[in-house]
């Protein structure tokens, strides 16, 4: 959740009117459910969208639920995993500390 939110959050520091939070939901978080393998294996989408959907943070969230419910996990396939959302969480903190200090400093 928090790979989703701090990146979340640092697009929302930057916008002047909460008119464009929809347009996120639109085309952001629904394809992203639709393509991330939350509902289905992404082996079943075309062979040109399964490296598509791989970068998303979804399909790595539950690439790692997966693991853990059908007891798959092993180290460096997790480990990975848990890398990249870090980096999703890492880059939404700086972002967002960045364009709040902006903004307050108006």
């Amino acid at each position: 959740g928090v790979a989703f939110a701090a990146p979340t959050m640092a697009w929302s520091a930057s916008r002047e009117s909460e008119y464009s939070f929809p347009t996120i939901n639109r085309f952001v978080i629904m394809p992203l459910f639709l393509f991330g393998g939350a509902f289905y294996p992404i082996s079943q989408l075309p062979d040109w969208m399964e490296p598509i959907a791989q970068v998303t943070p979804l399909w790595h969230g539950v690439e790692l639920c997966r693991g853990a419910v059908h007891h798959r996990l092993d180290l460096a396939s997790s480990a990975v995993h848990v890398v990249y959302l870090s980096l999703f969480v890492i880059v939404g903190w700086v972002l967002s500390a960045r364009n709040f200090r902006k903004r307050l400093g108006r």
